[in-house]
């Protein structure tokens, strides 16, 4: 359909180990940006697709899922 509008937003480069031994910002920050700015975009919908590790969840990851689900 001409009406539907994709908004990409690449947080994982496929080198992370985890995000405390990363030197760069973790992917859970990272990850909280980018739903951040889809919801600023308002999107209607937001796919992750990063197979994401228990260690990645913060508490701003979860409020910031909280927030796109308001």
């Amino acid at each position: 359909s001409n009406k539907i509008k994709i908004l990409p937003l690449k947080v994982y480069d496929g080198k992370e180990t985890s995000s405390i031994a990363n030197k760069r910002q973790p992917i859970a920050e990272r990850a909280a940006q980018a739903i951040e700015f889809a919801i600023s975009q308002k999107a209607d919908v937001i796919h992750l697709s990063l197979g994401w590790p228990r260690i990645a969840n913060s508490a701003a990851v979860e409020k910031v899922f909280r927030k796109a689900l308001d």
